[in-house]
């Protein structure tokens, strides 16, 4: 069984297998895991969760395995974080942490004795050490007036049911009652201070690996069974803002569907989803001195037809169309698949999209709002749905391969309701942009800024 100080992978869900040491709750301030369970600190982004033992695998024994060729920058720097631990546990000059994937390759070979390194190997490193002792990891009612802590954030709370307040007159990241609002929650209703701004941010941006959602930080976390929300909730953010007892129901529930994927009627529930998104400030990021040529997932030739009249350096474009060979055409490798499954975490952590593209039209199947029978409305939003889910899977794994990813999906407003336009925006988080042509309208969601704040159309 693992040990504090022990590297280890771990795996949550659908992300992909990520470095790791053992803690003990009182490194990071957290209460006693269950039986076979590990607090775990992740390398790279700093947080920490609480993981099974057999979604551990020992570092060293796995390397080779769990390391592969082509792997994201996210990933690159956390494995890069421990093997620089490593190499200096075992007195290895390196002038660039990126030559010690080499090292590690060929078995961690040492001429230090085994008993030396091991000597020191149930202690946390230092840059473990100073992230856990950071302000982050003291959450609201784990400061030192707890007590106070408690009464003051009930009593926020109490104020929200009875109407004095509104969600959105206070921080629902921290529930301090005296904070400065400065922006929306970028996925739930209420309000984010200057403090916790930093990490709102991250959460509107989709950096939301082993994190909560709600508050942005680690812990116990309870994840969506959705395979494409992927969102997590801490307990200290059920306790005090879902109904009583509702962290360990959820624990009992393998089919629980989150927050943001199912809405809670119940006045008492303060996590509440917002529906409308355009005053969600998103950061972009910074422009490159140096461009570079566009990875691209695309549902079809379409975007690709855009992205060379605009002139975009295309170095690979890849597309789902059916029974099309590879082929190049100057320096754009187009290859096509049958099923979008075929992408796996090998084939993203290789082609690192920077943009996806996503589409549906029904112009190939005969359907008419007003004329239209109730099976072909099915049969249509069927099609759309396989569409969607299609796109979000591309869209959720490149979002693990890079900071940030621009993306594209648009469709026939013909078909789209309320309750379907509502889903669409439950998971993409932007508004959509209506574009009215001679013959119909189209809806369009994007994170690419002239669509969003130059009327692009």
């Amino acid at each position: 069984m693992p040990k504090r100080g022990d590297f280890v992978w771990g795996k949550m869900r659908s992300f992909p297998w990520w470095p790791a040491v053992i803690i003990d709750p009182n490194d990071c301030g957290r209460d006693e895991v269950a039986e076979n369970s590990f607090w775990v600190f992740w390398f790279g982004d700093h947080k920490v969760a609480e993981i099974k033992s057999e979604k551990l695998l020992d570092f060293k024994q796995h390397f080779t395995k769990r390391c592969i060729s082509n792997i994201g920058k996210s990933l690159k720097q956390a494995i890069e974080e421990v093997l620089v631990i490593l190499a200096r546990r075992h007195h290895i000059k390196f002038s660039d942490p990126s030559s010690l994937f080499d090292w590690a390759k060929k078995g961690f070979k040492t001429k230090l004795p085994a008993s030396y390194v091991e000597s020191n190997s149930s202690e946390l490193p230092s840059i473990v050490l100073n992230a856990l002792k950071s302000s982050k990891f003291q959450r609201k009612s784990e400061s030192e007036s707890e007590e106070e802590d408690e009464s003051e954030i009930s009593n926020t709370l109490a104020d929200v049911f009875k109407g004095c307040i509104s969600l959105e007159d206070i921080c629902i990241m921290c529930c301090k009652p005296h904070g400065r609002i400065v922006m929306k929650h970028p996925l739930f209703i209420g309000g984010v201070c200057l403090d916790c701004k930093k990490a709102a941010k991250k959460i509107a941006m989709g950096k939301t690996r082993y994190i909560c959602v709600i508050c942005g930080l680690g812990g116990e976390l309870v994840l969506c069974s959705l395979s494409n929300c992927l969102r997590s909730y801490c307990k200290v953010c059920l306790d005090y803002m879902a109904l009583k007892d509702s962290y360990s129901k959820i624990l009992k529930n393998d089919n629980w569907r989150c927050y943001f994927c199912e809405i809670n009627p119940n006045p008492r529930c303060f996590i509440k989803r917002r529906e409308n998104f355009h005053s969600v400030p998103v950061e972009l990021p910074a422009v490159p001195e140096e461009k570079l040529p566009i990875s691209v997932m695309a549902s079809n030739n379409a975007a690709l037809t855009i992205l060379m009249k605009k002139k975009f350096e295309i170095g690979v474009y890849r597309t789902e169309t059916a029974n099309k060979p590879e082929h190049v055409k100057g320096k754009k490798k187009i290859k096509d698949s049958d099923e979008y499954a075929d992408f796996g975490d090998e084939e993203f952590a290789e082609i690192r999209p920077d943009f996806i593209y996503g589409s549906f039209f029904v112009s190939s199947i005969s359907f008419c709002p007003s004329t239209s029978s109730t099976d072909d409305r099915k049969t249509c939003l069927d099609a759309f749905a396989a569409a969607f889910y299609r796109f979000l899977f591309r869209l959720d794994n490149a979002r693990l391969c890079k900071p940030f990813v621009f993306f594209i999906f648009l469709s026939d407003g013909n078909l789209l309701d309320a309750e379907v336009m509502s889903r669409v925006m439950q998971f993409l988080t932007v508004d959509p942009v209506k574009i009215e042509l001679s013959s119909k309208y189209l809806y369009l969601w994007t994170n690419v800024p002239p669509f969003k704040y130059d009327n692009f159309y």
